[in-house]
């Protein structure tokens, strides 16, 4: 089974609202896919806010992120890495925490929690069940009934409140008490209770508020009836335990703020104090004089520090970056940050080998460096050869680390879309894009594009009407509405585009291949047209776009073969191309090479099958080379796409004929004429139906 590009390989778990399974990518990672099944009135809605809220918390910020949402006919789902660390739950089972273990971990969740605190949203659902753990590290997942409680933060309005007024949300034992009464009343204090509980649970291996049901529990809370963790384990310090039952406390204003407050408690308190002796003092003053000195001398010499570079880049002064971060890696060659700072500058200078020997390096050497992971996925966007692939997990990986990384979603779209040819997923990252940047022209550009290229002419045009206005400056937006407007049949504003991206980019590919497929409408601009694409193949001899159509200009103009090279290189340079194989069946027909016709046309219906002109011109094609059986399956598939297409008919009719179907051929020639009485074809057609009910076993001569 798939869901959206993903092979399902089994299944982790399910519950009342679905199923969590487990998945390969096409890039060859493991997945947990999570399914919604249920059909409950507020399911869906839910489901979508817990796809809004996890693109905005990664890895980085102590979560599972999200790699991708999306809908298939099974129902909506989310991807997520595979986790295979087990949960806390599974942890508290096989062994005991210590004391200092069960504080770092507290305040290590406490801080995940107090990122999304600061963004707005808050769990209300956090439990030892629904923190993961990666390499150790504790991730925090789930978050079905996660919500904003601010409204002015990004997406606040639409994941507010779909809890109904006195609902209680949460599970037993970590639910904090104002959830019982309305679970839409949680705020950040809300998950400080479940991380009490939780710290309370790892150091004494009971339940904060005992056992029995949820009213009993939250009696003992209200009485203040809790034994400190130190009665049922000695060990614990008494700062500890003031903590725990400050974060455990009835009353929501009693309690830590929010996660980073209640980590703060936990570290500080936590932390060993330091004593010093009076030899240790002496020694202490003594140093201060050597290491002052040492100090100011120091002082003059600039630290390593990727910032300068960084800084460079931002105001595109590629060759200053360069420079810091060479300076930074001379005081120190293990400095990742320097390697992705100048990994960056030679990208932007062309220099692709030497720049991903710099990205390499980068993340050999630090893993978490989210912007390394970025770069190298722009690197497989830009570099004259690509790991498609590569890329794509080179830009989840970042998006893992850092959700909000609009590059590297930018990134992704760019090589789902043109690499892979997977739209759907393609506009979904630009969608998380634009709703963290709206005003960034080249994602409203690119999602334009996707959805042109997906057959919605007039998303694509909206979004490209946006594209100019939100980035005049952007000669790839006018450059992109050119092309729609050619293909809506609005010739004049095509060209005022084509001609506006242009005066701002004279080398823009796309507005010169435009702007010459223009000129070819009329035969009176012929040889314009045929300028701009010799102009654009001597700005770039490998655009792909403006050698198909040159080779467009030399079908126009009867020069098949010539057509044929220009072809046979642009299929060389990306043979995921569906215009190159439909052209190249072309000039294979124009030359009467039929097999050479049907081996195009058969790559080109491997990209677009739904393609049925080009279907009907294969069944022609194989009647040709007496492939029957082939022509009757291709005739048969355009007539049930388009049962009013008459030259379907005709062929199915002939194919049938020869296959011995001597009764549905008539019938097929008969809708053939029903359909169009007045074709150039009619009185051939009309030759062999009387041939074929006189009794002929072949209505062909």
């Amino acid at each position: 089974m798939r869901i959206g590009r993903y092979d399902v390989t089994g299944e982790i778990g399910r519950g009342g609202m679905g199923v969590v399974l487990r998945g390969r990518s096409p890039e060859g990672r493991d997945v947990a896919i999570k399914l919604l099944s249920s059909e409950k009135r507020d399911a869906h809605a839910r489901f979508l806010r817990e796809g809004r809220i996890l693109a905005t918390l990664g890895e980085a910020q102590g979560f599972v992120p999200c790699i991708e949402t999306g809908e298939s006919p099974q129902g909506p789902f989310i991807v997520m890495p595979f986790v295979s660390g087990g949960t806390l739950r599974d942890r508290m089972e096989r062994e005991k925490l210590s004391v200092a273990e069960a504080v770092a971990l507290t305040a290590e969740l406490a801080s995940a929690a107090g990122r999304a605190h600061e963004r707005g949203i808050v769990h209300r659902d956090l439990k030892p069940e629904n923190i993961l753990f990666r390499d150790g590290k504790p991730l925090v997942t789930d978050l079905g009934l996660a919500r904003h409680f601010d409204r002015g933060v990004l997406d606040g309005s639409q994941s507010y409140g779909l809890s109904q007024p006195g609902e209680a949300r949460g599970t037993a034992g970590y639910m904090a008490p104002e959830q019982l009464g309305d679970a839409r009343e949680a705020r950040a204090a809300a998950d400080v209770f479940a991380l009490g509980a939780i710290l309370y649970e790892c150091l004494t291996g009971e339940p904060a508020s005992g056992h029995g049901t949820v009213l009993e529990q939250f009696g003992r809370l209200e009485s203040g009836r809790i034994k400190r963790p130190s009665a049922l384990r000695p060990e614990v310090p008494r700062w500890l335990d003031k903590v725990v039952l400050r974060a455990l406390a009835f009353e929501p204003g009693r309690r830590f703020a929010d996660g980073h407050a209640f980590a703060r408690a936990l570290r500080e308190q936590g932390a060993p104090p330091r004593r010093r002796g009076p030899l240790v003092a002496l020694l202490a003053l003594v140093a201060l004089a050597v290491v002052g000195g040492l100090l100011l001398a120091l002082r003059a010499r600039p630290q390593p520090s990727a910032r300068e570079a960084e800084e460079c880049l931002a105001r595109s002064e590629w060759e200053k970056a360069l420079l810091a971060a060479q300076r930074a890696l001379d005081q120190d060659p293990r400095f990742a940050a320097a390697y992705a700072a100048r990994g960056a500058a030679r990208l932007k200078r062309k220099e692709y080998a030497a720049a991903k020997a710099d990205l390499d390096r980068a993340i050999e050497l630090d893993p978490k460096l989210e912007v390394a992971w970025q770069r190298r996925g722009i690197y497989q966007v830009v570099a004259p050869v690509s790991d498609i692939k590569g890329g794509i997990a080179d830009c989840t990986r970042a998006l893992e680390l850092d959700p909000t990384d609009v590059e590297a979603l930018y990134a992704r779209a760019r090589l789902l879309s043109g690499g892979l040819h997977d739209l759907a997923a393609a506009r979904l990252d630009l969608d998380r894009a634009i709703a963290l940047k709206p005003k960034d022209g080249r994602f409203w550009t690119l999602r334009g594009a996707v959805r042109g290229v997906g057959g919605d002419l007039d998303g694509s045009l909206a979004d490209l009407d946006h594209a100019v206005e939100v980035a005049p400056e952007l000669a790839e937006a006018w450059s992109d509405r050119s092309g729609a407007y050619y293909r809506k049949g609005d010739h004049a504003r095509a060209l005022d585009d084509a001609n506006r991206a242009l005066g701002l980019d004279p080398k823009d590919l796309n507005a010169l291949s435009t702007r010459a497929a223009i000129w070819e409408t009329d035969d009176a601009h012929m040889e314009e047209a045929l300028a701009d694409l010799n102009r654009a193949l001597a700005i770039d001899p490998r655009h792909v776009g403006s050698l198909v159509n040159r080779a467009g200009w030399y079908l126009h103009t009867n020069q098949p073969q010539r057509a044929i090279d220009d072809l046979t290189r642009a299929a060389a340079l990306d043979p995921t191309n569906v215009h190159v194989w439909g052209n190249l069946g072309a000039a294979r027909n124009m030359l009467g090479d039929d097999k050479g016709a049907i081996e195009a046309l058969t790559k080109y219906l491997a990209l677009a099958p739904g393609d049925v002109e080009m279907r009907l011109n294969r069944a022609f094609a194989r009647t040709n080379v007496s492939d029957w059986k082939g022509a009757a399956e291709d005739a048969t598939a355009v007539i049930e796409a388009t049962p009013s297409a008459a030259r379907a008919w005709r062929a199915r009719g002939e194919a049938r004929a020869e296959l011995g179907d001597r009764k549905g051929a008539i019938a097929d020639y008969e809708k053939a004429l029903e359909l169009a009485p007045d074709s150039k074809a009619t009185p051939e057609v009309k030759r062999r139906l009387e041939a074929l009910k006189s009794g002929a076993k072949s209505a062909r001569r």
